[in-house]
């Protein structure tokens, strides 16, 4: 792996017969793979067709220019799919179409795992926010829940066909500074890493084995501590530690770093000496030393001012799900300890990192470099959990696509997201329509507010099936609905022509609220019933959700 001035971390990749070589984030917050395909440059967008305030994504598309491509014709062992993909970061998105292959993980000159028959995504289209990445794409070492289009995930493929000795994988990373193209830490899959780490600290459950998400009792700097406990993930494709900004703004006092409001970001001296940062995971206390948190933002920003004394506290503000994370512990904590992620018993566990007396640094290429900070950070708020009790599963196609819903009566719609949803979609299921045989599309477009912002998409039709409820409770379902159902079975209702709502136009803010229970935002309502009323419609197959 190669550090980028304790930024950025990436590593390389070969895909096809022969490989192509690619350079990656190797990301623990996402779960899927995908490179640029030649094609990246001529997509034309598809938002466009249906709303003129979307800016020009021809822009965008130039991203690709300066990537290394995919070039299908050149591997013996390609196979391409029909299936599109898009994926929503926290900053920038990409999209494109699946294809399969021989993926390698490691360069070249390492020693690689093969993994055959992996799906990737083929890009045809990176945001600009992509276009200074030293990297070529993304390789996502996330679950399968977690991958978008439910593909399995590379990592995953090699468990499942026992190409590792164990199912885990061990991430250490360097502290390197101001370096940029270093050699910067190892990712180990399949075992421990014994050089580079030591002992294993302890194991943390997982609480969503989604992203690699656990409980965290509490944080502090100094004298304060924060009171109460959190959500968190380990996130090793997030350059700094993201929580409440309640919170990271006692932290950054604490520290004796100041907040920059244009910035939305914390600046510190360079050469201050404050306290570390204590994070309490179970029973044991994980302190970060300044010098995994004080990073020297002027050297990728500004670099004609990289020598003015002025870093950046590796902390930033964000708003997290009502039960989803509220914190990303990034690059900073994973530097101060090694991360081992174990698949199959779903946990974490944390070692220190074994000091050697050998320097490790060693040249690598050399790039340009940019990268956001606060790319990759799952916003997944939409509903303040006040406004959300009751979350059931729904399908809607031919064949069926699942999702998990909350049901609402403030509002009367039913609004899933399209493939191409920006924002709050990240992380959410998404409704392939293409791959519906009973699908129609609409004529025209919608749009509402929600917590103060616009929501807007194109409206279509499908069948769409609603829980597992019993053919007696039919009538009064029936009669709770602003749309005719009629019911095919025992233990489902159909709804034939339901409307739907592709959400999958507007942008939403970090500040929108969003409900990390369910894979996607949907609103059901009929005018004359109430919460309770669709409890016990329902019954055993709505499950409490919050509030």
């Amino acid at each position: 792996v190669n550090d980028y001035g304790d930024y950025e971390y990436v590593g390389n990749i070969t895909i096809g017969s022969p490989g192509q070589s690619f350079i990656v984030v190797l990301d623990t917050g996402s779960a899927n793979l995908w490179v640029p395909s030649t094609n990246c440059e001529y997509v034309l967008n598809f938002l466009l067709q249906y709303n003129s305030s979307v800016p020009n994504f021809s822009t965008f598309s130039r991203s690709c220019n300066q990537k290394h491509k995919f070039v299908t014709s050149m591997s013996s062992t390609f196979v391409r799919t029909n299936r599109r993909w898009r994926i929503q970061y926290g900053s920038g998105d990409a999209r494109g179409q699946f294809g399969k292959d021989i993926v390698r993980f490691g360069g070249d000159d390492e020693n690689q795992l093969i993994v055959p028959r992996t799906t990737f995504g083929l890009a045809t289209h990176i945001s600009a926010d992509f276009k200074e990445d030293p990297t070529d794409g993304i390789l996502g070492l996330g679950f399968t829940s977690l991958a978008e289009g439910g593909v399995e995930p590379p990592l995953v493929n090699a468990i499942n066909q026992g190409l590792l000795d164990q199912p885990i994988f061990t991430v250490w990373m360097a502290h390197r500074g101001e370096q940029e193209g270093v050699y910067g830490g190892v990712f180990t899959y399949g075992a421990l890493d014994t050089k580079n780490c030591g002992p294993v600290i302890a194991y943390e459950p997982l609480t969503s084995a989604t992203y690699f998400q656990f409980r965290m009792k509490s944080i502090g700097a100094g004298t304060f501590k924060s009171k109460a406990s959190y959500e968190v993930i380990s996130d090793t494709g997030t350059s700094f530690i993201g929580g409440p900004k309640s919170v990271t703004d006692r932290l950054a006092k604490a520290v004796g770093a100041k907040y920059l409001r244009d910035e939305e970001s914390y600046e510190i001296p360079c050469k201050a000496k404050p306290v570390p940062i204590d994070i309490y995971i179970g029973a044991n206390k994980y302190s970060i030393k300044p010098v995994n948190y004080i990073v020297n933002y002027q050297l990728h920003f500004n670099p004609s001012q990289a020598g003015d004394n002025t870093c950046l506290f590796a902390v930033f503000p964000m708003d997290g799900g009502a039960f989803g994370p509220a914190w990303i512990l990034g690059d900073p904590f994973i530097r101060q300890y090694c991360n081992i992620h174990d698949m199959k018993a779903e946990r974490m566990g944390f070692a220190i990192e074994r000091i050697e007396k050998e320097d490790h640094a060693r040249p690598a290429q050399s790039f340009s470099h940019h990268h956001d900070n606060k790319a990759y950070i799952p916003y997944d708020k939409l509903f303040d959990a006040r406004e959300v009790e009751y979350a059931t599963k729904i399908e809607i196609g031919t064949p069926p696509q699942e999702f998990t819903v909350a049901l609402s009566t403030r509002f009367g719609v039913l609004a899933i997201p399209h493939p191409y949803c920006l924002g709050w979609c990240e992380g959410k299921k998404r409704f392939y329509f293409i791959n519906s045989l009973t699908y129609s599309a609409g004529s025209y477009p919608w749009s509402m507010s929600v917590a103060g912002e616009n929501v807007s998409g194109i409206v279509g039709n499908d069948t769409v099936t609603l829980g597992k409820v019993s053919l007696r409770r039919l009538k009064t379902l029936t009669s709770c609905q602003t749309m005719q159902i009629g019911g095919t079975g025992e233990k489902r209702l159909h709804v034939p022509s339901a409307t739907i709502q592709g959400v999958g136009m507007d942008r939403f803010r970090s500040g929108v609220n969003s409900e990390a229970v369910s894979d996607i935002g949907i609103w059901i309502r009929g005018p004359e019933c109430s919460v309770s009323e669709l409890a016990q419609i329902a019954g055993a197959e709505v499950a409490f959700a919050g509030g």
